[in-house]
């Protein structure tokens, strides 16, 4: 099962994101009947125990990274982006050589999508739209590592 991370994540409602949050659990509890963990069928059909409904909070959702990562870029801030990669070294020629352009990068940036989530990886499709108004659909990993949401790539 996957839900859609409603709209007002970009707009970073920290209130709104906590409600959807809840609804999830809420909502996946519903669906499977069952207490303590949460189930989610991949993509060959299986199901997987994502996480613990303890575990299901703020803090454990990808797009605490993305946002944080987008709000970084509006700020044209190179060293605060970095820190939301679990690569940073691979990403900073990257980010060195947009400066100021980064700006442009998170206005182009949309529609944040999980559609894979385990306890420790995740994928979200994003829009990217281009200067002609084209937009197209990208594919961001993450990883769950000492603590926190990573972005693997972008």
């Amino acid at each position: 099962m996957h839900k859609e991370v409603p709209a007002c994540l970009l707009c970073h409602s920290a209130t709104v994101f906590v409600l959807w949050c809840a609804a999830l659990a809420g909502d996946v509890m519903a669906q499977t009947g069952r207490t303590g963990s949460t189930y989610s069928t991949d993509l060959n059909g299986r199901e997987q125990s994502v996480m613990s409904v303890q575990e299901q909070s703020v803090a454990s959702h990808p797009g605490i990274a993305w946002n944080g990562m987008i709000d970084a870029l509006q700020r044209a801030d190179k060293t605060a982006v970095l820190t939301y990669f679990a690569a940073p070294g691979k990403y900073d020629p990257i980010f060195t050589a947009m400066g100021a352009n980064m700006k442009k990068m998170a206005l182009a940036l949309s529609g944040f999508n999980v559609i894979e989530l385990t306890p420790t990886y995740a994928v979200a499709v994003v829009n990217q739209a281009d200067l002609s108004g084209t937009v197209s659909q990208h594919y961001v990993t993450f990883i769950y590592r000492d603590g926190r949401w990573q972005i693997v790539d972008l």
